[in-house]
């Protein structure tokens, strides 16, 4: 455990939780946190965490590419289909619940993940099928010896998001395998590089931790600027540099209450994630009811609330159980010649 890792996963989470309660603020209510636009960097930021942590659990270890991709999988898919499934239900009845932004939504590339341009019945999943590319990337070049494992890798995300140029435009397929997204998942790699093969110091990661946050600041103030693997992705992996490099202080402090609630979150992030559509919803609902809609500031917290509050029931109530049955059920197996990744290594 990596305790700067789990606190960025809340950060990551609550942004993108804090991005949706604004755009719900704005079609229901007034516009209470219209000067705060750069939420939707959380998900830069779990990109950088999948590119440090895949680095990280792997690290000295032979895993064959079946293994691990299965345990990605494993880790990913079972509770991104169980709540397709109640998406799905939902949709049937209404189906403007599920996609009230407009546009079509397709069943079978919901649950493949697949990236044809179309909306999913869970619109967050559209970054899992980035996530799943970059284990597909990552888990080849752990077939190489060596530095080959982690530099072919970073290349190859390189090389694809560079060959954009020479490929066709308007192809779904094309748009999504040279995506610059990608190089978000090679500045996480990067960044474990330099944190466990350099002498990296305090004095770096502070300064990291307050350029990154100074480079948010500045595209909240002034608006995007360039490609977003540069106004969100650098600021992030600066930021996830400084934080990771300043571990050891946030061990010392892992209980106080606000370690313990950000560990907590950090544990419920993919949960959080995932179910906090299906609680915004509900939370519009509720609030709706009560009048809360006048006031914006309050309504909105209200739905960052009950967002929160889902996202720890749902780890809870089912990812943590669904995770035990699969663990019993794929309890992973040693690699001839080497050892086994389980699923929840990350």
């Amino acid at each position: 455990m990596v305790l700067s890792v789990q606190y960025m996963r809340a950060i990551a989470a609550f942004l993108v939780v804090i991005h949706h309660c604004a755009w719900k603020g704005r079609q229901y209510s007034s516009d209470p946190w219209g000067g705060f636009t750069v939420g939707e960097c959380g998900v830069d930021l779990f990109f950088v965490i999948s590119g440090y942590i895949m680095c990280r659990a792997t690290s000295g270890r032979r895993i064959s590419f079946p293994a691990f991709m299965r345990a990605r999988a494993l880790r990913i898919l079972p509770l991104y289909w169980l709540l397709s499934l109640v998406a799905l239900g939902v949709f049937l009845v209404a189906p403007q619940w599920v996609n009230s932004q407009g546009g079509e939504t397709r069943i079978l590339d919901s649950f493949l993940l697949w990236p044809s341009g179309a909306r999913f019945l869970i619109n967050n999943g559209w970054t899992l099928s980035y996530e799943f590319l970059f284990y597909g990337i990552f888990g080849l070049g752990l077939l190489l010896p060596g530095i080959f494992r982690l530099g072919v890798p970073m290349l190859a995300i390189v090389m694809l998001v560079t060959s954009a140029r020479w490929l066709p435009a308007g192809n779904a397929a094309v748009a999504f395998l040279t995506h610059p997204l990608l190089l978000e998942f090679a500045m996480g790699m990067a960044a474990y590089v330099l944190l466990s093969r350099t002498a990296w110091t305090r004095a770096w990661s502070y300064a990291a931790t307050l350029v990154g946050a100074a480079g948010l600041a500045w595209v909240n103030q002034h608006g995007p600027l360039g490609a977003r693997p540069f106004y969100y992705g650098v600021p992030c992996a600066l930021l996830f540099l400084g934080l990771v490099g300043l571990e050891e202080d946030f061990v010392r402090q892992r209980s106080a209450p606000w370690s313990r609630f950000l560990h907590a979150i950090g544990d419920s992030s993919y949960s959080l994630y995932l179910v906090h559509s299906f609680a915004l919803g509900i939370g519009v609902i509720a609030l709706r009811a009560v009048g809360l809609t006048r006031h914006g500031h309050a309504f909105a917290l209200g739905l960052a609330f009950v967002s929160l509050v889902a996202g720890l029931a749902c780890y809870h109530g089912v990812e943590q159980p669904l995770s035990r049955f699969l663990k019993r059920a794929f309890a992973p197996r040693t690699v001839p010649g080497g050892t086994s990744i389980g699923h929840r290594d990350a």
